[in-house]
């Protein structure tokens, strides 16, 4: 019994990593089930048998990218650490993901050319709360005073996501008009930099503005 369980698991990987390049490469409506079986070397009713169909295997496939990029929200929140300072670092956290996971950034792609609705039902499943979260930052820094006032948390941390997802999902193009090769290390921390202070500038209360105690106020 032991042996069966771990083989399920195992079996159950091999599909969803399977699926994932499958779908990666062509998206939800070109992939198929036969393809997936064949990509992880099951029985193509062993994806019926653990997952129910494409459609239910595809969620899950969107659920573990989602769920892995809301997982690096925690260390940025912590009430004791400063708003400025989590959310950069909560930007810088979400920028390295990117660069690391290319199969979520196509898997997005692939989701806004559809019109989002089968991300869409699995952020509004699984990710609210984390979305909720990032938000709750940005409103820490409007109530201590650090973040302008008439910030709208919520589409403050769209623009910080959009930022860094626009250039991942353009990367191709944006290389050849630059003519660089902007994988390379020393380009992502240059472009990560300039995001973070295009983005706080634009957030951030101005330095010429004094607190209570006389001394500027600055990110």
């Amino acid at each position: 019994m032991r042996t069966r369980k771990r083989d399920a698991k195992q079996t159950k990987r091999q599909i969803l990593a399977a699926a994932e390049r499958i779908f990666v490469e062509k998206g939800y409506d070109a992939a198929r089930v036969d393809a997936i079986a064949a990509e992880a070397e099951v029985n193509k009713r062993m994806i019926y048998v653990y997952f129910g169909n494409k459609e239910q295997l595809y969620t899950q496939v969107l659920e573990k990218n989602f769920e892995n990029l809301f997982a690096l929200d925690a260390p940025a929140l912590e009430k004791s650490l400063p708003p400025v300072q989590g959310a950069k670092r909560l930007v810088r956290a979400h920028f390295w993901f990117l660069a690391k996971n290319p199969n979520y950034v196509r898997l997005l792609g692939w989701e806004i050319l559809g019109g989002g609705a089968r991300a869409g039902r699995v952020l509004l499943e699984t990710a609210a709360a984390g979305l909720e979260e990032l938000s709750e930052v940005i409103r820490r820094g409007i109530d201590q005073g650090v973040f302008r006032k008439d910030l709208d948390p919520r589409r403050c941390v769209m623009s910080l996501v959009v930022l860094s997802f626009g250039y991942f999902s353009r990367m191709e193009l944006l290389g050849v008009l630059w003519e660089q090769d902007l994988r390379q290390r020393d380009n992502l921390e240059s472009l990560l930099e300039h995001i973070v202070d295009f983005c706080f500038n634009g957030i951030c209360v101005a330095p010429s503005l004094a607190d209570e105690g006389g001394a500027p106020r600055s990110c």
